[in-house]
């Protein structure tokens, strides 16, 4: 297990029953960047009134951003967090915790190889709710 010192919630995504994402924090500060909202699937007009079909779905927050992390081995990684913690000065050992954060909390066999990786610097940041590649 990984010690932070800037990560203060490396436990970041709370799932349902059934394993679905239900709400997800900023690593950083524990701030929500994405949760479950209920959103209007349809309307429909019936013995005059209307009426709503709603469905709860996960979607990101407009505080949620995307940073791209290089490595010394020419690998990149892309991780999220909240837009008051994520930009392009955080150091490489604020970029390893944020890494070993996401590869904990993976747990799949090739995290361990992974986990090895030198972060050299931030490649990228997103803020519009776009997804980095």
């Amino acid at each position: 297990m990984t010690e932070y010192r800037f990560v203060r919630r490396p436990n970041y995504v709370q799932l349902g029953p059934n394993g679905e994402m239900q709400e997800m924090f900023c690593k950083v500060c524990g701030t929500a960047i994405g949760g479950l909202t209920e959103q209007v699937k349809g309307r429909r007009f019936e013995h005059g009134v209307w009426i709503e079909e709603r469905v709860e779905r996960f979607r990101r927050f407009h505080n949620y951003v995307e940073l791209k992390i290089a490595f010394e081995d020419g690998s990149a990684h892309v991780t999220n967090g909240c837009n008051n913690c994520l930009s392009e000065s955080l150091t490489p050992e604020q970029l390893n915790e944020l890494h070993m954060a996401d590869m904990e909390l993976d747990g799949a066999s090739y995290t361990a190889e992974y986990k090895k990786r030198i972060p050299t610097m931030v490649m990228a940041v997103r803020s519009d709710g776009g997804g980095l590649t």
